[in-house]
């Protein structure tokens, strides 16, 4: 992710620059099309805003230096301003102090995923996080079109709910996973109950 986030940062990055500096030029050289260019800068600025952001959320340097809950509102604020959804983000006050790290990480990660998955498949309208609860760490729900989720399972198209359960097994957190076509769906993530019943 860290490697991914650096190739965005310094290729796309750069090429995004040159862009911006092509249009510099023409504006210098053709000031008459000044009005025309407007829209091409405009956009190239917002493309480079999105991607600046999009490193971040993939760079574990940088989310090592946030917590949990930073992480996802800023991904959230990335969301709201650039997707077609509406999103709401609903923090919570408990903190998880047995998780370490890499487990945050994971969590962090399988968001992610999810998120993605609510993007790609869900043809949602609205999705609502929340997070640091008493009875979860992590909770998604979305009210698009949801699914069966043995069928999908045995599909053999369901890599992105894979990856999110073999994430959540390999943190040592429980998922959770209610769906229902027409129905939407909701995710959570939680520690084990043994573990949450000794904080």
């Amino acid at each position: 992710m860290s490697y991914l986030s650096r190739e965005l940062h310094d290729h796309v990055g750069h090429t995004l620059l040159n862009m911006q500096l092509i249009i510099e030029n023409r504006k210098l050289d053709n000031p008459e099309e000044y009005k025309n260019l407007m829209p091409f800068e405009s956009l190239l600025n917002e493309a480079g805003d999105q991607l600046r952001q999009l490193s971040r959320s993939l760079n574990q340097e940088y989310l090592s230096r946030l917590s949990f809950q930073e992480a996802i509102n800023k991904e959230m604020e990335r969301l709201s301003e650039f997707s077609t959804m509406e999103v709401k983000y609903i923090p919570g006050t408990v903190k998880y102090g047995s998780l370490d790290r890499d487990q945050l990480l994971m969590s962090y990660r399988i968001f992610q995923e999810i998120i993605n998955n609510i993007i790609r498949h869900s043809q949602a309208s609205s999705f609502t996080v929340r997070s640091n609860n008493q009875d979860y760490l992590l909770k998604v729900e979305d009210n698009g079109k949801g699914f069966h989720t043995e069928q999908i399972l045995a599909s053999g198209k369901a890599s992105g709910l894979r990856n999110i359960m073999k994430r959540a097994a390999l943190a040592g957190l429980e998922l959770d996973i209610q769906s229902a076509e027409g129905r939407g769906t909701t995710i959570t993530l939680s520690m084990p109950k043994t573990i949450q019943n000794e904080q």
